[in-house]
């Protein structure tokens, strides 16, 4: 019944979100890579930047002598259906901080995040996988393993995040995880409790959604909150899990992410679609299970505004969980972050 109801519950997905999406009152779809301007497109909403082929005459110089221990990669996984321009600042801001590192772009729908099966989820995004394991190459002993620097924005994002940890493990090997040394965690994971959280999820949906639609964010959400109850509660009564609690359990799952990585979650009290109090409860038990665990909340900000609002102490945050990772070594005591 569970595998059954998976299938209808994709078949929905895929017939739903391209009546919504495939004409978009705005520019908000990721079609091509030109939308990112170096990026080069590996499948829909999958790019990467190789900083060999890029002149860095827009970049500050400053910025190539003042970091230390640069990563080789950075992996990008985006919140649903965020517009380019807005991606784009995190692009930026990677691009100045660290100019000769390799940037990986994925993009999310709303609708494909939140309704679509895992099977689908990891088969839509093998392109990126199997560019990334030529990207960091697949010798696990190697003396210099490469530096990844993995950072997830909201709900969506960390579902793909999670379908791309699997999708790595099934072609690297069995006990092969994907390789990272920080993992950044901005607005996610919320809580997996239908009854607390679906006022929550329908907001974020509709938020996600809205511009595709002729009527007013309000009357979307109420219309989202009837459709998680059909798409969400119904099938969670035969045993089907939706993609986000699934994400926000296999997140603290050791044999799917390694424990010597460090987060970094960045959370705040304002967040109306993801609770700070979920957050935290998630970074505790992370901690628990060994991860080192760094809290950054700020105060007054919206569902992934950090960056917007601050974006000077957002990207020192990163930059100093990063480096405090090579500086503490094995270090593992955890620390909170309140600037």
């Amino acid at each position: 019944m569970a595998v059954l109801l998976d299938l209808l519950q994709d078949t929905l997905y895929r017939h739903v979100n391209v009546g919504l999406l495939t004409a978009p009152k705005g520019q908000r779809l990721i079609m091509a890579s030109s939308i990112f301007p170096d990026f080069i497109r590996l499948a829909d909403g999958q790019f990467y930047l190789d900083p060999k082929r890029v002149t860095r005459h827009a970049l500050p110089e400053s910025s190539v002598s003042r970091t230390p221990y640069p990563p080789d990669i950075v992996m990008i996984f985006s919140w649903g259906s965020a517009a380019p321009k807005n991606i784009a600042k995190y692009l930026d801001a990677y691009r100045n901080l660290y100019p000769s590192t390799c940037i990986i772009l994925v993009t999310a729908s709303t609708l494909s995040a939140n309704f679509r099966s895992r099977t689908s989820s990891r088969l839509a995004l093998r392109p990126v996988v199997k560019f990334l394991q030529h990207a960091i190459g697949n010798d696990e002993e190697s003396r210099s393993p490469p530096k990844v620097l993995v950072h997830v924005l909201s709900n969506s994002g960390l579902v793909n995040f999670i379908s791309v940890s699997e999708v790595y493990r099934q072609l690297s090997g069995t006990n092969s995880t994907l390789p990272h040394v920080l993992l950044v965690l901005d607005s996610t994971p919320g809580g997996d409790s239908l009854i607390e959280e679906h006022k929550r999820w329908a907001l974020g949906i509709a938020t996600g959604i809205a511009s595709y639609l002729p009527w007013s964010q309000i009357c979307t959400t109420v219309l989202c909150t009837f459709w998680i109850f059909c798409v969400i509660g119904i099938p969670s009564l035969f045993g089907v899990e939706n993609l986000a609690s699934q994400s926000r359990r296999k997140l603290n799952d050791t044999s799917l992410l390694r424990d010597s990585a460090t987060r970094l979650y960045i959370y705040s009290e304002s967040d109306e679609i993801i609770g700070w109090r979920q957050v935290g409860e998630h970074a505790t038990e992370a901690r628990q299970r060994g991860w080192r665990v760094i809290e950054k909340r700020f105060e007054g900000t919206a569902h992934v505004g950090h960056m917007k609002t601050y974006p000077g102490l957002y990207m020192d945050a990163i930059q100093k969980a990063w480096v405090s990772h090579w500086e503490r070594g094995s270090d593992r005591r955890a620390r909170k972050l309140y600037d």
